[in-house]
């Protein structure tokens, strides 16, 4: 193939031209070619990808055997072909317009990959010179997106039109279908021939609720696949429930007659073993000189199913035969399962907090609580052999005794069963459970029932005694359940503030009638959209399922304005201040308890610094948050598991005099395999309302302790300072607990340093000093953390004694320059010495700022002057390096 080269052959002749266009393309090509549309003659243009500018042209004499030439060497075989065709074609100046562009996509071998590459022809004619610019790029990242974006466009499509459960078409793929059928029959084109064919399942309903949803579901797969193996060559649709539908066209539509006959000979052959699919079928066929649609024909189809339904009820095809199977020859008579159901909602309602069963033991039939279903992973409410279901479920070690014990009163050795053994909820968690139960016999002591209840030991009891509402624990394994089934919920938790003083003026009675109230109004407000808790103290909770923040805020401001106006109890005018935290969950990667604690801290942002505005835990739950709702989840297991992930780092507290260490304070790290380092500000504040957060603080402490130990053994001038949490003071065994910790770890008192920090001051004061007192009695030094900030108060000082008072470092990071912090730090220190204690000053990070602070009443800094936190080896040799 070879460009035309017939003609003046002038066009090659201004190169300075051709650079200046080939330059400004190259801004959007890979490589550009100026070509002589007579001769063929070519520049070849590039650039640089080291110096990214323009590097010398290539000249060359035949474009044609050029490209062809790249063509056969690099294009993908499959694509050769067509380029070379198309190539030719555009090359010939006849087939193109003066200014027509043209464009071809194709794959080129680059370094043993093929990528996609778009080559760009542009004819154009000056004067009497005729040319191309040929522009090639290379497009593969993009072509390879767009056809990624088709195949996941077509997956979902596909799986739009497909029914989950059978993989075959579904009601919208019918939909689809029926529509290209009409537009087929409106046409005229073409002769249309189609019979429908409507098949539904008999007892669909009996089954599920005798064998469970999962039994269910494998008879609508054995129907489905005996209703396509004979329709082999149709469209197969499930347009309901317990609905197929069939189009008969081509060899099926000739052979319709016969496949029914089979279909329906099946049919009776199930009948009659009892044991297989039982379906009604009705076939309709389109009449051109009546139908007008294809509605018309599945009306009709529709109608000869029904009128075959009613066939089958009269043949026995309704009274459950085909699945006695199932239960080894027998099936459970009608009156018999009323019988069970009848006791077991008698043995449910006064079963309070234990998930009860009931089981018949001539037929070994069973019923089992709904929520005893949903925790485990239960097949259904219904079962058959539940005894075994429910082994699987047990731990290995606790299998031998629970068989052991359903042995014995299967055999009828004995009538009562009480014992406790681990089962696996549906999340892998095992959790200790309490089961009893007992044989209830007839006249002639013949076994009738086996009934009993299994208490979930890590929950107890899930309800609240006052308002009859679930409590905390049945709280929370609700919550576990919406992970479980991945339910999108929104939960919110509500509150009062200050209610002590309702308690004191009126008394425990009335304050227990005023939560009544609240809740009762509470429940009234929430109605059908989600369920209302009853938490400790005077908190309660609504899991929600009103998808719009907005509406739950409304709903909220609402119930805040009538306490706020005032509610008549008893005739007793009550005003309260409320608060309120809300969460949503749509992230199923956590557990409950991380969801409490991060409903819990939002609630507390409500209560103590947005005077009770609704707090969304971040409101907008971008990526950055899901991490750190997933981080704390990692952080909860961590601390579950032996503290794995986290050490301490100390930080030198130095002698403003000597300039030597005196003291060093302990700091909580953790590092995630899949976060890297999480820093204590991202976790604290809100998992140390959490449980386990007792855990922690104890491991702290004794870490500390263990540590500081190795460093007093150097220097025994030093001390060790450990933060403390307002959620450790205020627990009633704190203070046994530091007692503890000091005499396993021998650890001297004396040397000994715990620092209040900011956030006790959500502590009772009469607790906090009482606690202070104590620890100041074993001879325990006491500190106030970040003095000057929120907690921190004259008021404070006055009511306590603190060994040591803390500057935080935001009262003077500028103190070289700014007159109001150095006065500021003069009243401070003033402060401290008229209370007898000493100053640190935290955040010394220059040599000038520690001059300055020497002016004043200070006897310790810490910052990153002298030292940054160290690990405990690190801090050794600090020292050692320092003495040395």
């Amino acid at each position: 193939m070879s460009v035309n080269t017939a003609g003046k052959g002038h066009a090659m002749t201004n190169e300075l031209i051709f650079n200046k266009i080939a330059e400004a393309l190259l801004g959007g090509y890979n490589r550009v070619y100026y070509v002589d549309g007579y001769t063929g003659a070519y520049y070849s243009y590039s650039i640089d990808q080291k110096t990214s500018t323009m590097m010398p042209p290539e000249k060359g004499e035949d474009f044609g055997r050029h490209f062809t030439g790249i063509i056969n060497e690099a294009v993908h075989p499959s694509e050769k072909d067509s380029l070379l065709t198309s190539f030719e074609r555009y090359m010939k100046r006849a087939k193109m317009k003066d200014g027509e562009r043209e464009s071809m996509i194709y794959r080129i071998n680059v370094n043993g990959n093929y990528e996609y590459h778009q080559v760009c022809l542009i004819k154009d004619k000056e004067d009497d010179d005729e040319y191309f610019i040929i522009g090639v790029l290379n497009v593969d990242k993009q072509v390879k997106q767009e056809k990624k974006q088709e195949r996941v466009l077509k997956n979902a499509m596909e799986m739009a039109r497909r029914d989950d459960l059978t993989g075959i078409g579904n009601k919208n793929a019918y939909l689809e279908f029926e529509k290209l059928l009409q537009k087929k029959m409106d046409s005229g084109a073409e002769k249309v021939r189609f019979a429908m064919v409507i098949c539904d399942l008999n007892n669909l309903k009996p089954v599920n609720d005798t064998f469970g949803h999962s039994v269910g579901d494998d008879y609508l797969k054995a129907s489905c696949k005996m209703i396509c193996d004979i329709f082999t060559h149709s469209p197969v649709f499930r347009i309901g429930g317990d609905e197929f539908l069939i189009c008969l066209e081509k060899r099926d539509y000739n052979a319709r007659k016969d496949l029914i006959r089979i279909l329906q000979n099946q049919v009776s052959d199930n009948l009659k073993r009892g044991n297989g699919p039982v379906i009604a079928i009705g076939m309709s066929e389109y009449d051109p000189e009546t139908d007008d649609s294809v509605n018309d024909v599945f009306v009709r189809a529709d109608a000869n199913m029904y009128d075959n339904k009613k066939g089958l009820k009269d043949q026995g095809g309704n009274d459950g035969s085909f699945m006695k199977y199932m239960s080894e020859g027998s099936i459970v008579p009608p009156e018999k399962r009323w019988s069970l159901d009848n006791l077991f909602m008698a043995f449910e309602n006064i079963a309070e907090g234990s998930y009860v069963y009931l089981c018949n033991m001539k037929y070994d039939y069973s019923r089992w609580s709904r929520k005893c279903v949903d925790t485990f992973g239960l097949p259904g409410e219904y079962m058959f052999g539940a005894g075994a279901v429910w082994e699987e479920h047990i731990h290995p070690e606790d299998v031998g005794i629970y068989r052991d014990a359903i042995a014995e009163i299967f055999s009828g050795r004995t009538r009562f069963h009480d014992m406790q053994y681990r089962a696996r909820r549906a999340d892998g968690e095992y959790v200790m459970c309490t089961c009893k139960g007992m044989v209830i016999q007839d006249l002639d002591e013949e076994p009738l029932y086996f009934c009993g209840t299994i208490m979930n030991n890590s929950s107890s009891s899930d309800t609240d005694s006052m308002t009859g509402l679930k409590n905390q624990y049945g709280m929370l394994e609700d919550i576990r359940l919406h992970i479980q089934n991945k339910n999108k919920i929104r939960i919110c938790m509500l509150g009062f503030s200050k209610f002590s003083e309702i308690n004191e003026m009126y008394g425990y009675h009335f304050g227990n009638s005023v939560l009544q109230y609240f809740t009762r109004a509470l429940y009234k407000r929430v109605g059908n959209t989600g369920e209302v808790y009853k938490l400790d103290g005077t908190k309660a909770a609504v899991i929600s399922r009103v998808r719009n923040t907005e509406e739950i805020k409304q709903k909220y401001e609402g119930l805040r304005m009538e306490f706020r106006r005032g509610v008549n109890i008893d005739g007793k005018i009550i005003v309260c201040e409320m608060n309120a935290g809300l969460i949503e969950l749509d992230d199923f990667d956590i557990n409950d308890r991380t969801v409490y604690s991060c409903l819990d801290f939002a609630y507390e942002e409500s209560k103590h610094r947005r005077q009770g505005d609704l707090i969304e835990f971040y409101e907008a739950l971008n990526e950055k948050n899901r991490d750190r709702i997933a981080k704390l989840g990692e952080i909860r297991w961590a601390i579950a598991n032996e503290f794995k992930g986290f050490y301490l780092m100390y930080q030198p507290v130095i002698n403003a005099m000597t300039e030597k260490m005196c003291g060093f304070e302990a700091l909580i790290r953790y590092k995630s395999p899949k976060f890297g380092l999480i820093a204590p500000d991202e976790f604290i504040p809100i998992i140390e309302r959490d449980p386990l957060y007792r855990d922690l603080g104890r491991w702290i402490l004794k870490q500390a302790l263990t540590d500081g130990k190795a460093v007093l053994d150097m220097d025994d001038d030093s001390y060790v300072s450990v933060n403390l949490s307002y959620s450790q003071i205020e627990r009633p065994d704190f203070l046994d607990s530091v007692r503890e910790i000091l005499k396993e770890t021998g650890f001297p008192p004396k040397k000994l340093c715990m620092e209040l920090t900011e956030r006790c001051r959500l502590l009772d004061m009469t607790l906090l000093k009482n606690v202070i007192v104590n620890l100041r009695g074993m001879g325990i030094r006491v500190a106030l953390d970040d003095f000057g900030t929120g907690f921190s108060s004259v008021g404070l000082l006055l009511d306590m004694d603190f060994d040591i008072i803390k500057i935080d470092r935001s009262f003077v990071i500028n103190i070289e320059t700014s007159r109001r912090e150095r006065t500021l730090m003069e009243h401070f220190s003033g402060m401290a010495a008229s209370f007898d204690s000493n100053v640190c000053v935290e955040g010394v990070e220059t040599e000038a700022m520690k001059e300055i602070l020497k002016g004043y009443y200070v006897h310790t800094f810490q910052g990153y002057y002298y030292s940054k936190p160290l690990v405990l080896e690190d801090l050794l040799k600090w020292e050692k390096d320092r003495e040395g």
